[in-house]
């Protein structure tokens, strides 16, 4: 605890653990190699098949999750200035859970683009997301204040988004049992509220 960890690589079954008061900066997770987060990560790129997995009491900050690049926010862990490249290669909707940003504890201003992917559990909240074309959200549990780009957001049954921006081709999809409350819908935005879905 209090050590500090500075440019390190972590690749083929490799693994980093930062326990709680530790820290590690700079560090490249990637083939196959991961992080385990009970402390601070600061500026993590994960590539190809690079997994950071952020427990509760842990912060990952500016975290950057490249094609197959996997990170897993759990309960009480946080993850703030994450950029999202990749989990939607498969098209939209595909529950791919296999790569991007999984969420079942806090992301705040993740930033979400073309094939990235953030998956919000029923235990999840994300604020101040940003997606562009060619990204998406898939919202089980809250998504606050998220602006959509081109992007696209799925609300499905027991998720929440409030104060959702539609800008430029946008789309924010709420399925049945989804709520949306407070969208906003500019320039060309769309909003599709399915049987069983609610917008107020």
């Amino acid at each position: 605890a209090g050590g500090t960890g500075r440019n390190t690589t972590v690749t083929a079954n490799g693994r980093q653990i930062v326990q709680a008061g530790g820290t590690a900066s700079d560090t490249v997770i990637r083939d196959g190699g991961g992080q385990s987060l009970n402390g601070l990560a600061v500026n993590t790129t994960l590539d190809n098949r690079g997994e950071q997995w952020v427990h509760g009491g842990g912060k990952a900050a500016g975290t950057i999750i490249n094609q197959d690049g996997y990170q897993t926010i759990k309960h009480g862990g946080l993850a703030t200035g994450t950029i999202v490249n990749t989990g939607a290669e498969g098209g939209p909707e595909s529950e791919n859970v296999s790569s991007g940003q999984m969420v079942g504890g806090t992301a705040e201003s993740t930033t979400i683009n073309k094939n990235g992917r953030q998956v919000i559990w029923s235990s999840g909240m994300a604020r101040d997301t940003l997606i562009y074309a060619g990204g998406d959200q898939t919202v089980h549990g809250e998504a606050h204040n998220t602006r959509l780009e081109g992007g696209n957001q799925y609300v499905h049954n027991g998720g929440t988004a409030t104060e959702t921006l539609i800008n430029r081709d946008g789309w924010q999809v709420i399925k049945e049992g989804g709520t949306a409350a407070h969208t906003t819908i500019n320039q060309k935005g769309k909003l599709q509220v399915n049987a069983g879905g609610k917008a107020s």
